[in-house]
């Protein structure tokens, strides 16, 4: 992994305090590496994976959504291209 300790940005804890919101966020923001902690915690931690350079890479392309709920990053959502119409 290419990425500091766990933590949760003043920024992102400020995004929402009290109702949800949906934001998109900037790839390489403190936001963004929110959402990658997370998913790495929830998705790659207990299956023993980690990110890959490579992998980081691609997501600059992407679009990066975050759920927040009573000021807290709950969800994320990674759109990518992968046809004119089409999304992954």
């Amino acid at each position: 992994m290419i990425r500091e300790p766990k933590r949760q940005t003043g920024a992102s804890r400020n995004l929402a305090r009290r109702h949800p919101a949906i934001r998109e966020v900037a790839h390489g923001s403190p936001e963004y590496w929110d959402t990658v902690d997370l998913r790495d915690s929830v998705l790659r931690e207990p299956l023993g994976l980690q990110y890959s350079a490579e992998e980081m890479e691609t997501e600059k392309d992407s679009r990066h959504f975050a759920y927040y709920y009573e000021g807290r990053l709950v969800a994320c959502l990674v759109l990518r291209r992968v046809k004119a119409a089409t999304c992954r």
